[in-house]
């Protein structure tokens, strides 16, 4: 087995990204349907909304990782909270554990928005399934940009999770 490849996450263009993204919510958030004055000021739904999907991110790392016979260990490095593995996970598994959360949550979040918002009004839940939608995808940046520098691989290599990124080692 050798390595093939070390990479490690760009935090810059990162950041940049996600500041794209983020102002491109903001423009969208005037143009949508939603009540910002559901009770609480926006930062405290804002912060509940980040504290929810952060839970619920991760954990959706760590029960596809157990789906696939992986065992996730939980991690926190202020102001990051993340799932890393000890051992070379197949390309594939990993690819699935990185994305997900950005699949699986906001089809949560954009189906509880929907019902929020028209089928059973309620403001509330409209405003935080929202913000989750946005603050998930968001916090989806690293994931993706696993996915992506990954299908640069073959379909065989082996995944090998740093503190800075990952390393891809060959099979054979």
């Amino acid at each position: 087995m050798s390595k093939i490849a070390e990479l490690h996450m760009p935090r810059r263009k990162m950041s940049a990204m996600t500041l794209v993204l983020g102002a491109l919510f903001g423009f969208a958030n005037i143009h949508l349907p939603v009540r910002f004055d559901a009770g609480l000021p926006l930062l405290a739904w804002t912060a509940l909304s980040l504290l929810l999907v952060v839970a619920l991110h991760e954990a959706t790392h760590a029960g596809v990782a157990r789906l696939f016979g992986h065992h996730a260990l939980l991690g926190l490095k202020p102001p990051l909270v993340y799932v890393s593995f000890t051992v070379k996970i197949p390309r594939r598994d990993f690819l699935y554990i990185a994305l997900a959360p950005l699949v699986f949550l906001n089809i949560l979040f954009a189906a509880v928005y929907y019902c929020a918002g028209s089928v059973h009004p309620w403001p509330t839940l409209h405003l935080i399934a929202l913000l989750s939608f946005e603050i998930n995808t968001l916090g989806a940046a690293g994931d993706m940009w696993m996915a992506l520098s990954l299908c640069r691989y073959p379909a065989d290599v082996l995944v090998e999770d740093t503190k800075n990124g990952f390393n891809v080692w060959s099979q054979s």
